[in-house]
């Protein structure tokens, strides 16, 4: 076997584990680097394969829970990102495997995005969940251009009063601005009428007979 072979074994499980961050290639890691020593020490193919499994798998079932928990550990003691706003530091591209964005408090993480988009650096996001150490992020909408017409106007707590409505012609206008008739004139006839039918109906007694 070729004496380099496991070192590309080795480096193309980091590549993966990289890329995963699963915890679970970078123990092949550690098995091909052994393998590479066997067979530098001139072991056969069968011992190699024998210690690359042998050591990946015991790394594996046993390291592995270990290193979680410690993971777990420091994600606990990290301020949680989620909900936050941040800035695209690395073009995320989720097909390529790349991207990073910078929060707030000036740290970095591995990102991706919510729905695949690309997005260039210098983008504004706001994440939405995280994978272990990866951030799901998505692009922060922009604030909408119409305001109100009476936005400048308004102040909290205050309720604009409704504009009164406009006369809908201008007979109505000038209907509305002459003033009202007046109706003392009306009730005096209606007195006069009054005392006219009044008379009529009661006349004079006659003079009595001596």
């Amino acid at each position: 076997m070729a004496p380099y072979l496991w070192l590309i074994i080795a480096a193309a499980m980091a590549v993966i584990e990289i890329a995963s961050a699963s915890l679970i290639t970078v123990w092949f890691v550690i098995g091909g680097l052994a393998a590479f020593v066997v067979d530098w020490a001139g072991g056969g193919i069968v011992a190699q394969t024998v210690v690359f499994l042998a050591v990946s798998l015991l790394c594996l079932a046993l390291l592995r829970p270990l290193a979680l928990k410690h993971r777990a550990q420091g994600a606990e003691l990290e301020t949680m990102p989620v909900g936050r706003n941040a800035v695209v530091v690395e073009r995320i591209d989720n097909a390529a495997l790349t991207g990073r964005v910078e929060t707030p408090d000036h740290m970095t993480w591995a990102a991706l995005s919510t729905d695949g988009t690309v997005l260039d650096v210098g983008c504004r996001v706001r994440v939405v969940d995280r994978r272990s150490i990866k951030l799901i992020v998505e692009p922060v909408g922009s604030a909408p251009d119409d305001q109100p017409a009476d936005a400048g106007d308004a102040r909290p707590g205050v309720t604009a009063a409704p504009h009164a409505q406009a006369a809908d012609t201008p007979a109505d206008a000038a209907q509305a601005s002459a003033p009202a008739p007046d109706a003392r004139p009306a009730r005096a006839s209606n007195a006069d009428a009054d005392a006219a039918s009044g008379a009529s109906a009661d006349p004079p007694d006659a003079p009595s007979r001596g």
